[in-house]
């Protein structure tokens, strides 16, 4: 009996040496903090989410459905996805969000990556000022491009409101240039495009040039050095990019709000004070492509390979010549492309 009773004691001690050892390191009490916090402000959401989905909430179309006042059901899922209204409060809205997130990431990528190679690895002129003016459009919201491609392109012929700069000079734009998907990838797609820009452009400032050097003196061709060097090289932060802008494109509001775009998160706010458990449908139909976003960025991390130049020293990127015309004529464009996505607005 008295062993039993000295083992448990000797156990107990143990345990409470472990905790103590583990509070007397400040690192272990600020995770432990950290992850409370993050518990809370994480889990405890997604669980009122899920819980809304099958709750019957007085005064909506739940209550009407299921002849009850309050308790739980799944009339919620049933009506969300079999009634005459799937396709306009279901499917047309997830196409629209899946279309306006990977538009946006091409847009971003294409628009930001040409302006990092050309920052990094050309002769071209004002990059001071480009570089520091590009990162405009992501410090501001992004309701503020949706209102000047309002004010750009709106004509009271086309869309019913005020007629915009281009429509007061006689130029009416096509409704599909003035609202919906269109407008609403390239102004979200210009938002993010500093994400590419930076991550891009750092790779490219980084960059060994021995690999290049040596393609160029084997007389290699450009268009494949570019697919079968600088792209890999890249890749990294074109995946990185593209995890951003997809997750950042699939929760925005404000863009397809005043871009008179249905998506996700807009049919949310319209459903959720009558359809308010078929709404909170949606926002989980929202946060599981947010997981899956979360899933692909772990793979890429796992299956992320490095590469290790053995050379005497690193090389320095040559910049490419765009000629005395070409230098100064892509720097004027880029200058006016800036101005309506950083300085207008």
């Amino acid at each position: 009996m008295k062993k039993t009773n000295t083992t448990t004691i000797s156990q107990s001690t143990l345990v409470l040496n472990k905790i103590k050892t583990f509070f007397s390191k400040p690192q272990n009490v600020i995770l432990l903090l950290m992850g409370i916090v993050l518990t809370i402000s994480t889990v405890a959401p997604i669980i009122a989410i899920l819980a809304d989905t099958i709750q019957i909430h007085p005064g909506t179309i739940d209550a009407y459905l299921s002849k009850k006042n309050s308790g739980v059901s799944l009339v919620n899922y049933i009506d969300l996805f079999t009634s005459k209204l799937v396709r306009t409060n279901l499917w047309s809205p997830l196409l629209n969000t899946l279309y306006l997130s990977l538009g946006s990431c091409v847009v971003a990528i294409l628009f930001g990556g040409t302006f990092a190679f050309l920052i990094t690895r050309t002769n071209l002129e004002w990059k001071k000022y480009l570089s520091s003016i590009f990162i405009f459009p992501y410090i501001m919201p992004q309701w503020t491009l949706a209102v000047v491609w309002q004010h750009l392109f709106s004509s009271n012929a086309v869309t019913g409101t005020s007629d915009g700069l281009l429509a007061s000079l006689g130029c009416v734009m096509p409704s599909w240039w003035c609202v919906g998907l269109f407008p609403s990838i390239v102004v979200l797609g210009l938002h993010y495009a500093p994400f590419a820009y930076i991550l891009i452009g750092g790779i490219f400032r980084n960059m060994d040039a021995n690999l290049e050097e040596a393609a160029t003196i084997l007389d290699t061709p450009r268009w494949k050095t570019m697919f079968r060097i600088t792209l890999p090289m890249i890749k990294p932060a074109i995946l990185s990019t593209v995890l951003l802008v997809f997750g950042g494109a699939m929760g925005s509001y404000p863009v397809p709000h005043y871009l008179n775009l249905t998506t996700l998160s807009t049919k949310y706010v319209s459903m959720n004070s009558k359809y308010t458990g078929e709404a909170s449908i949606l926002a989980i139909i929202m946060m599981l492509f947010g997981v899956a976003i979360m899933v692909v960025n772990q793979i890429s991390l796992k299956s992320r390979k490095n590469y290790t130049t053995v050379t005497g020293k690193s090389g320095q990127t040559s910049k490419i010549n765009l000629g005395k015309v070409g230098k100064y004529t892509i720097a004027l464009v880029l200058v006016i492309l800036t101005f309506f996505t950083s300085v207008f607005p």
